[in-house]
């Protein structure tokens, strides 16, 4: 999938200058941009790159960006000394040629300090398998980023995911610090929505192209990769059934329930609406 300009502000914004050890990415991420225009995007986060020679900085010549940035120059600059890839094909000439949907190694677990999926478990077949393996991948202290897509990406992979997957695995697995953000693509324009805990997307995103920037760090070792069976409860159609009138909470509860005595259930709806567009489009923040 590679990393375009508005996921590398987020990117940036997520690890800052907390940087350091080890970093391991899925594939070989195609970067847009190249030294300078990424550059610019620390600039933009308030965020310092560390100090690179020149002899460190590299190109590929192999992305669909054209010439533009080594993934490896980025992560130095995002403070990592050691930048290690994983791939089940050579194409790319990735540190690793490892099958993801076969768990990892015994000598590469609890070794880096960040695992970058770009992109990648979309293409995988055993998600359940990925998801393990990046636990084990990670030193505890260490932080994962998700980026994937959500919807509108038919025809790229084998998955769309959930949002709320991504705090349910790794709030059962040993993980906190987690953060998601909705990217959402109009026309041109690409949009950053931050989600809350439950990482329920708001009905006025539906139907756009969206991935999912996800972050978290691993607090614990877990001694198994715990699994996550989804309670009826937590079924976003099981919190938000009911009709907009009857949940509308910034209407005293004598209003609403008269409102609906005298069968005024449309025109309530009506302002819930435009009410949760503005609020919603109050939340945006354009990336670029």
């Amino acid at each position: 999938m590679g990393l375009n300009a508005g996921i590398l502000r987020l990117l940036i914004r997520t690890i800052g200058t907390s940087g350091s050890g080890r970093a391991l990415t899925y594939g070989v991420q195609a970067v847009e941009g190249d030294f300078e225009q990424v550059t610019a995007l620390f600039s933009r986060e308030g965020v310092m790159p560390s100090s690179l020679d020149e002899s460190a900085i590299k190109m590929d010549d192999k992305t669909h960006y054209g010439r533009s940035m080594h993934q490896s120059t980025l992560l130095h600059m995002l403070g990592f000394e050691d930048v290690e890839s994983l791939d089940a094909f050579d194409d790319e000439q990735p540190t690793h040629v490892l099958d993801l949907n076969n768990p990892v190694p015994e000598e590469m677990k609890d070794c880096y300090d960040l695992v970058l999926d770009g992109g990648t478990m979309e293409h995988c077949f055993d998600v359940p398998q990925v998801l393990e393996n990046t636990t084990r991948l990670l030193k505890v202290g260490g932080r994962v980023v998700h980026v994937s897509p959500v919807c509108g990406w038919a025809n790229h992979g084998f998955f769309q995911f959930s949002p709320i997957l991504y705090p349910a695995f790794y709030g059962k697995n040993g993980f906190d610090d987690m953060s998601a953000t909705l990217v959402i693509r109009r026309k041109a324009e690409l949009w950053a929505l931050a989600l809350d805990e439950d990482c329920l997307i708001p009905p006025q995103a539906e139907g756009s192209q969206c991935l999912l920037f996800f972050s978290a760090r691993k607090r614990s070792e877990a001694e198994s990769c715990t699994p996550y069976q989804q309670k009826p409860e937590q079924h976003s159609y099981m919190k938000g059934n009911s009709t907009v009138t009857q949940r509308a909470p910034w209407l005293p509860e004598r209003i609403r329930a008269a409102l609906l005595a005298m069968g005024a259930r449309h025109v309530m709806d009506h302002w819930h609406k435009r009410k949760a567009d503005e609020q919603f489009h109050d939340r945006l923040e354009r990336l670029y």
